[in-house]
């Protein structure tokens, strides 16, 4: 017969099983545990990148909004200073036009003013320059 069922079965059965136990208790136990308190850390792990991944996705929503919003504020107060400066310099140029014209018109009237007293001088020397012209070509009639 291949298989003998006496003592010396029976005390290996009880060897494999006092091996057994002890195995589980010395290394599967632990091992078992070990897996089990890395596969939670690795979960823990993934999941904290995870919840991380997805704070940091709308912390950059959030900044390019806070961004978006500035650059729409900026806009308009440079839209609303272009403006400013518009009006400003409108109203210098019309102020400078107006110092402008009014220097002009001063100017024109010192010119009249003079031209017209010129001209009352101007027969006057035109008078004394005709008779010395006619004392030099007719110098024996006197006047």
């Amino acid at each position: 017969m291949l298989f003998s069922f006496d003592g010396t079965f029976v005390v290996q059965l009880i060897n494999f099983a006092i091996f057994f136990a002890l195995l589980n208790v010395l290394f599967l136990r632990p091992v078992g545990k070990a897996v089990v308190q890395r596969r939670a850390y690795l979960d823990n792990l993934v999941g904290g990148y995870e919840k991380a991944q997805s704070e940091a996705n709308a912390l950059r929503r959030e900044a390019d909004e806070v961004r978006n919003e500035a650059r729409r504020e900026a806009d308009v107060a440079i839209a609303r200073e272009r403006a400013r400066m518009h009006e400003d310099g409108v109203s210098i140029l019309a102020e400078f036009s107006k110092k402008a014209n009014e220097t002009i018109d001063l100017a024109n009237d010192q010119v009249h003013r003079e031209v017209e007293a010129l001209s009352g001088d101007l027969s006057a020397l035109r008078e004394q320059l005709a008779g010395q012209l006619l004392a030099q070509a007719l110098p024996e009639v006197k006047r």
